[in-house]
């Protein structure tokens, strides 16, 4: 074997090795009109704008010249496990720094808590667990409201919709388009 073939060899068999794990990771834009639909949930929270992004940056998104990965501003699932695609999303009003938590319903997204936050700036989601940070506070779901805690919530139970049905996939691939 030549050292052109055996560079070709290594060179595939890392694009296999890889390939299943970065084809297991993906990541989610956050689209305008995303954004504008779930803020305008939120009246009381004029002029919205994601805390990470400079105004010349917003402006770019806005007019459809950016696209935005959702990264630390949005993630989606099913939070209180019932059934109904979920969103929460970070985002500030002038001085303030808000959460956000809204379902959609029969097409239409609908609030189920703001919450105003102090410092934290970026949301992730770990199984069925929201984490605000830094600093590292967590979003518990208590069978009828979100409230912020300090230690993590215990893990939802097991039940159907542990992980999310195949509708509930669909409509979030749908609102939550993945990149290529």
């Amino acid at each position: 074997m030549t050292r052109t073939e055996k560079a070709l060899s290594i060179c595939l068999n890392l694009a296999f090795a890889v390939s299943p794990a970065v084809a297991a990771e993906q990541h989610y834009y956050l689209e305008y009109a995303t954004f504008r639909a779930l803020t305008a949930l939120v009246p009381e929270a004029p002029e919205p704008r994601l805390i990470n992004l400079p105004d010349g940056g917003y402006e770019l998104w806005s007019q459809g010249q950016m696209r935005l990965p959702a990264g630390d501003n949005l993630v989606a699932g099913d939070f209180n496990q019932d059934g109904h695609p979920d969103a929460a999303l970070i985002f500030r009003s002038h001085s303030r720094r808000y959460l956000l938590i809204a379902s959609q319903i029969q097409g239409r997204w609908v609030r189920q808590a703001l919450i105003e936050l102090k410092e934290q700036s970026g949301v992730t989601l770990n199984g069925s667990i929201l984490i605000l940070g830094p600093p590292e506070t967590f979003v518990a779901w208590d069978g009828h409201r979100y409230r912020l805690a300090t230690k993590a919530p215990a893990p939802a139970p097991a039940g159907p919709f542990l992980y999310p049905s195949d509708s509930l996939r669909e409509s979030l691939n749908r609102n939550f388009a993945p990149s290529k």
